[in-house]
């Protein structure tokens, strides 16, 4: 079993989309993340230049439980949202 954030790459088969040619244990470009909530819950953020996108993926220990495939005209959007949601005071 691998350490918490640090998904083993037979749970990242199981994960990602079957067309995808290349899995690794942690993205190579992009990044992991913890959820405040609960330490066995990551945010994971892989590229994948093959395909010009993102997966962003949710882990639980090192088990893939979810993931989406983002392209990179959506990008500018998704990083948009979340700064239009911070608060600013």
């Amino acid at each position: 079993m691998s350490c918490p954030g640090e998904p083993d790459a037979r749970s990242a088969r199981r994960c990602q989309n079957r067309d995808m040619s290349t899995v690794s244990p942690l993205p190579f470009q992009g990044g992991v993340f913890r959820d405040t909530r609960d330490e066995n819950r990551w945010l994971r953020v892989s590229w994948h230049e093959e395909r010009r996108m993102f997966v962003v993926s949710i882990w639980h220990v090192d088990e893939c439980v979810a993931a989406f495939q983002l392209g990179t005209d959506d990008v500018p959007g998704v990083v948009q949202a979340f700064l239009a949601a911070i608060p600013t005071n």
